[in-house]
């Protein structure tokens, strides 16, 4: 059974398709193909010129209408203004919703242009697994993200919870063709992973992750052709820790796997579902939630325990190995985790650069949690 889902557009919108004249470069089309517009997660384009107070009025700006779709929407629905399909460009919006059913939805009129399922023979989405946080089903819960140039007319990437008819509990990471919809030839992969340590779920000598215990809230993140998934808990249910999971983009195969708090608990990834940021260096950041914090550190200040809960997290990739290469918390991130006031609950976003005093340059990144502290924090140190 459809449930209303209303969608707000601007009538302000640059039509789908224009030619530029003569000699002149085409007017560059607006997508937005990720969480909050763009990687740094600043939800600002820098290209807007029609709005403004002259514009923005009752005559000329307002809802488009009700388009009807079968679940709940806590994904960011997403947009591409000119995709080919039937041979001709259409604006199309892209909803996922927790019944496990992907959308691609006529931008100006609401019609369905194709839709497709994430489940596979058998399969219903998962249930709330005890929980309040998603409820009363959960499917796809994190924002897509979208790969123009994968295939040739673009990738949507997307994760799927689901429940098969033994009662097993699946997350898998599809890849579907912008314009039909159709599956790539490596869609779906099943999210599996191991990591050394002796925390929550380990089993001799390593984490395991379990589909069950976890669901993806964060957005998914593009970067440099790894899709990175980040995965949070359901209430705080035990055992869980915190896991960042990468897949390369073509192809889907397992390209990074990192736990957070390997040799204690929680520590998981949710911030209310902004996706982790990423800054013109590859750098990724994002606020864990609370979890175990190491008590003996490295000539470095780093926990020798590898356990990095309730933090503000900097991530490198190397030699093909992604790790956290800088981190700041608080004196008493252990009292906040044990009070449930994490950092994790808030998204980290990437400043522009910045000239400070004596015309430095400053490159900073900002986030906050539930302590209701703004943090700010120099991305290079």
């Amino acid at each position: 059974m459809l449930a209303p889902f209303s969608l707000l557009l601007l009538v302000l919108a640059s039509p789908p398709i224009e030619a530029a004249p003569s000699g002149q470069a085409p007017v560059p089309r607006f997508n937005v193909l990720t969480y909050h517009d763009n990687n740094a997660r600043t939800g600002w384009d820098d290209r807007e010129t029609r709005l403004t107070p002259a514009t923005v009025n009752v005559r000329q700006f307002g809802k488009v209408g009700f388009f009807p779709v079968d679940g709940k929407v806590d994904a960011q629905p997403l947009y591409v203004s000119a995709v080919r399909i039937h041979d001709r460009p259409v604006a199309v919006l892209y909803v996922a919703t927790e019944a496990d059913r992907l959308y691609a939805l006529n931008a100006q009129t609401g019609a369905i242009l194709w839709e497709d399922t994430l489940l596979r023979a058998g399969e219903t989405p998962s249930d709330d697994r005890h929980c309040s946080q998603v409820r009363p089903t959960i499917g796809v819960t994190a924002t897509p993200v979208i790969d123009l140039r994968d295939g040739r007319r673009g990738t949507i990437f997307a994760v799927a919870m689901s429940k098969d008819p033994q009662g097993h509990y699946h997350q898998r990471l599809y890849a579907l063709d912008l314009a039909t919809g159709a599956e790539r030839r490596s869609s779906p992969v099943t999210i599996r992973a191991s990591y050394p340590g002796t925390g929550d779920g380990s089993d001799d000598g390593h984490v395991l992750f379990n589909p069950a215990q976890y669901k993806e809230r964060p957005g998914l993140l593009l970067l440099r052709g790894v899709v990175y998934t980040f995965w949070s808990s359901n209430c705080d249910h035990r055992p869980y820790t915190g896991w960042v999971i990468g897949y390369a983009a073509h192809g889907l195969r397992s390209k990074r796997v990192l736990d957070l708090t390997p040799n204690g608990h929680d520590g998981a990834i949710w911030a209310s579902g902004a996706g982790p940021a990423a800054g013109p260096g590859g750098h990724i950041y994002f606020l864990d939630g609370n979890g175990s914090f190491g008590r003996r550190f490295d000539s470095r200040g780093f926990p020798i325990d590898h356990d990095f809960g309730n933090a503000f997290i900097r991530l490198s990739v190397s030699g093909g190995r992604i790790r956290v290469s800088d981190y700041f918390n608080m004196d008493h991130t252990r009292a906040e985790s044990r009070a449930d006031e994490d950092l994790g609950s808030g998204g980290a976003l990437v400043l522009p650069p910045l000239r400070g005093q004596l015309k430095r340059i400053r490159k900073l990144a900002i986030g906050a949690g539930k302590d209701g502290h703004i943090y700010v924090v120099n991305r290079n140190d």
